[in-house]
Order: C-alpha cells, then sequence, then structure tokens
C-alpha cells in the first residue's frame, strides 16, 4: 500500500470526528453509528480521489467539511445527490443542493411537501402579497434554444406545511441576479441556471419554514450557518474537475474496489505525521472543537509546515 496522502490523513480526522459528532461524544459507539460514519467517509473518499482542486484543499478544512455531515445528518450519497464536497478559494466546503434543504425539512417535520417554478414573462402570474397567494398558468417551450431565450421575471417555492396550509415564498428575478453576482460558485450559474434559481428561492424560504412549530432544530440551524458560511465570495472554477458539476452528470466511476480498501486502511491505521510539538500542540485543541472554524485554519497555517510527511 502506497504512503497517505496529506488529503487523506485529513479523511482519517475527519472520521473521528465523525464518529464523535454522530455519537454525541459518547465513547460507546454503536456499530450502526460506525457503519454510517465508514459509508460517509467512503463517500468523501471518491469525491475527493477524482478531483484535483478539493486533494490540495487545506487539511483542515477537510476536516471541516466532513465534520459538517454529521452536524446536518445530511449524506455524500452521489446517487441521492442531497451534497457535495467542493473546492473553493483553495478549501472543501460542504455545498447543499436545494433538495438537500427539501430533505432535511421533511424529515424535521417542518413540510409535508415544497416545489419551486420560474415565472417567465409570456406567462400569466398573479401574486396577492396581502394574502401570499399565487396564481401562475406556465407555459413551456418546444425547445432548449427557446426555453433559453425566454426573460425570466422570477422564481418561487410553495410549501405544504404539516397543518396542510399552503405557504409561498417569491422572488422577483433582480433579487436572484443579486445573489448570483454574489455567489461563489459562477460555473454552476452558467451550466445549471434553473436548478441554481430554484435553489435560491427554496434557501429564502428555508428560513422562514425552519421556524414552522415553533421549532429551531440543530440540524436545520448548522445547515443554514454552513451555507451562509459558503455563500458570498465570487470564484473561478474549472468545471472539468469540479465535483459539484460533475454530480449532476455523472456517477463516480472510481474503481470501487480499491476505493474501499483504501478507506479500510484509512479507519483502520493510525498514520503518524511529522508534526513539530508546538504545532502538535495547537492541532489537538483545535481537533477538541466539534466544528474548526475560518480563525483557526488561519491559525495553524500561520505556524508553516503543518503537515510534513516523513
Amino acid at each position: 500500500m502506497s504512503e497517505i496522502r496529506i488529503w487523506e490523513q485529513s479523511l482519517q480526522k475527519g472520521h473521528k470526528k465523525l464518529l464523535s459528532v454522530y455519537s454525541g461524544n459518547n465513547e460507546n459507539v454503536s456499530k450502526e453509528v460506525k457503519q454510517k460514519a465508514l459509508q460517509e467517509l467512503g463517500f468523501a473518499y471518491q469525491f475527493i480521489s477524482d478531483n484535483e482542486l478539493l486533494q490540495k484543499c487545506e487539511p483542515l478544512s477537510i476536516i471541516n467539511a466532513i465534520t459538517n455531515i454529521a452536524r446536518t445528518s445530511i449524506t455524500l450519497n452521489p446517487v441521492m445527490r442531497l451534497a457535495y464536497l467542493v473546492p473553493r478559494g483553495g478549501k472543501c466546503v460542504l455545498d447543499f443542493s436545494y433538495m438537500g434543504m427539501i430533505s432535511l425539512l421533511k424529515s424535521n417535520g417542518n413540510i409535508k411537501t415544497i416545489n419551486s417554478y420560474i415565472v417567465y414573462e409570456d406567462e400569466q402570474f398573479e401574486h396577492d402579497i396581502v394574502n401570499n397567494v399565487i396564481l401562475h398558468k406556465p407555459k413551456y417551450s418546444s425547445s432548449e434554444k427557446e426555453h433559453n431565450a425566454r426573460k425570466i421575471i422570477g422564481a418561487y417555492s410553495v410549501a405544504k406545511l404539516p397543518t396542510n396550509d399552503i405557504d409561498y415564498c417569491f422572488m422577483p428575478y433582480w433579487e436572484i441576479e443579486k445573489v448570483k453576482k454574489s455567489s461563489r460558485g459562477g460555473f454552476a450559474w452558467k451550466d445549471w441556471q434553473d436548478e441554481m434559481i430554484k435553489k435560491t428561492v427554496i434557501k429564502r424560504h428555508f428560513k422562514m419554514l425552519i421556524s414552522v412549530n415553533n421549532v429551531h432544530d440543530n440540524k436545520l440551524n448548522a445547515l443554514l450557518e454552513i451555507e451562509n458560511e459558503n455563500n458570498g465570495f465570487k470564484e473561478t472554477f474549472n468545471q472539468k474537475n469540479s465535483g459539484l458539476g460533475n454530480a449532476f452528470v455523472k456517477e463516480e466511476n472510481n474503481d470501487k474496489s480499491r476505493a474501499e480498501e483504501r478507506v479500510s486502511m484509512l479507519v483502520e491505521e493510525n498514520t503518524e505525521t511529522d508534526i513539530s510539538e508546538e504545532n502538535q500542540k495547537l492541532i489537538e485543541e483545535i481537533e477538541g472543537k466539534d466544528l474548526i472554524s475560518d480563525a483557526d485554519v488561519i491559525q495553524v497555517e500561520d505556524k508553516n509546515n503543518l503537515f510534513t510527511e516523513k
């Protein structure tokens, strides 16, 4: 077996965090929790091993992203398309699809169903703001070219609450454009505009729906916190290597047996690295936290030579 790489070392540490958060810091970790953590580690390995940009991300950002999986109870299962590991600004971040947001709202009992729709200029659309009621008669294009040529005036989501009440959230297109300009996922807006518009309006609605029944679930709050941290800056992506873009159009094509063997080794082995006594103390202090912040990353980076392989 070849020497463990730096990003694999980060996955090792992330696996420990997964076990800790999943088990509520309980020393007696159940078999089910161990299996769940191992499964998510395997999904994370698939994302990173297939993406050179993710492999070059700051080691602590990988640990942080893995920890966020447990904080939200989301899954990286590529078939479900609920969340992805994405490189941004040299860091690995956990990015949620709008389907991931919907999944958490449903599992927490905040909604029964929710859908989002884009409104075009050539459609009949009325929004009763006072009563929060929307009347929309959509028109469907006969080709992709015709669809792309239509002018968008906004988007809305409609949620069915546990009480069977219907709740709407509308965003005019100029607001969506503001979100787009401040987003770091530039390529996603170019290649998956409809999906990103739906995610934007659902995210806006999400902030209101997490308070349904006056219950603020920690997992929903964590998702919103992570989403807010991930947005706000532009970034140029390499679409060919980007995990998010690839996740929409193809399934992982890695050698499954090799990946599983590698993941098992990461869990079973305790690989050491040459780290100074000062840095080791700092790392142990930071790893004791449930969530590693950007400030922690910067603090360690300033020490230099955090990971030096033997």
